[in-house]
């Protein structure tokens, strides 16, 4: 497994060198949602949905004395995504509820057929930076290419970033893609209950530093 790298600010560490960070999986996730629209959505019409990265796996380097220098990488496996389970939705930021299991059974396996991510042509979704930047006084922005059955897209990810305990550190961020910038068409019933194409993506990271970059 891969490390994923985020980058502290230079206030926050006293290292000399560049450093990995060691994920901490237990309280990590990479989750998103999507939000419900047509007309009879304002009636309670139709459902929003979580998905959840169930595996996924990162490298990892940051530069205090150099932030451009850092870098980053994720590869999620396609398959391992999982919607409408409850740790979904949970950390999707929905309420609990949502489809009947039939139904969710049905929409994860719609998921993942060739209309929407595809997992048996495209199994892998990736992101890597090309840029990393301080982002005000404790923040970080992330910019880089991100693939989405075999599209490719770039994107902005701001990351909060703070100091829970000592040597472990919390990075969040938030960010959002559209659907059909990656070749997906969101779902519709007749027009009137829609899945809009706007997918809000929720990243947070609980790291330590783990020695030297090689």
């Amino acid at each position: 497994m891969l490390r994923l790298l985020i980058l502290l600010p230079v206030a926050a560490v006293a290292w000399a060198q560049a450093v990995n960070l060691e994920i901490d999986r237990s309280r990590s996730y990479i989750a998103a949602a999507t939000r419900k629209g047509g007309f009879l959505s304002a009636f309670g019409a139709g459902h929003e949905h979580g998905v959840l990265a169930t595996q996924w796996a990162a490298a990892a380097c940051i530069d205090r004395e150099a932030v451009s220098a850092s870098r980053a990488a994720v590869i999620i496996p396609t398959a391992s995504l999982r919607i409408d389970t409850p740790e979904a939705r949970k950390l999707a930021g929905l309420e609990p509820g949502g489809p009947d299991p039939d139904d969710v059974a049905k929409i994860q396996q719609t998921m993942l057929g060739p209309k929407f991510f595809a997992a048996a042509s495209h199994p892998r979704i990736r992101f890597q930076t090309t840029e990393i930047r301080r982002n005000g006084d404790s923040g970080l922005l992330l910019k880089g290419p991100l693939t989405i059955r075999g599209v490719t897209r770039d994107i902005s990810l701001p990351v909060d970033v703070s100091m829970p305990a000592e040597n472990t550190f919390r990075f969040e961020g938030k960010f959002q893609i559209k659907q059909t910038d990656f070749g997906m068409k969101p779902e519709s019933v007749a027009g009137a209950v829609t899945v809009k194409d706007e997918v809000d993506v929720h990243v947070v990271i609980f790291a330590t530093a783990a020695g030297e970059c090689r």
